[in-house]
């Protein structure tokens, strides 16, 4: 009662490094995917308004 292997103890240690991995994996693709929508579009979900490319002049 209350024993695992050293074997099963690695392998979920490793299965949790994984789903973590591809957690935040997943979260930075779901971001650089929103920016580029937003690139694309010119469209600013958040505020719901177009995005108004301004130039700078130096």
């Amino acid at each position: 009662m209350g024993q695992i292997s050293v074997l099963d103890l690695n392998a979920a240690q490793t299965e949790q490094d994984n789903a973590r991995r591809t957690y935040v994996s997943q979260l930075y693709s779901s971001w650089v995917y929103f920016y580029a929508l937003r690139r694309l579009t010119l469209y600013d979900f958040e505020k719901r308004e177009d995005i108004i490319y301004q130039q700078e002049k130096y």
